[in-house]
């Protein structure tokens, strides 16, 4: 099976605590999202770490693992 972008086995998408509030952010792509909801963050950010390793979400020129 090929997939469209790069598969990242272990992609990184840290969720930071800023002022009141959590933010969710992509190491490998543009992908960021904020709010005070911190379970909700939890669970857009591990969809999207899903997408990373199944090569369907894209990334920056020569990012890998």
């Amino acid at each position: 099976m090929t997939t469209p972008h790069p598969v990242i086995l272990h992609p990184k998408v840290p969720i930071t605590k800023l002022s009141g509030k959590y933010e969710a952010r992509c190491h490998h792509c543009d992908w960021g999202l904020a709010g005070t909801i911190r379970a909700y963050l939890d669970e857009q950010a591990k969809y999207h770490r899903h997408m990373h390793r199944t090569g369907q979400a894209p990334t920056w020129e020569g990012t890998t693992q």
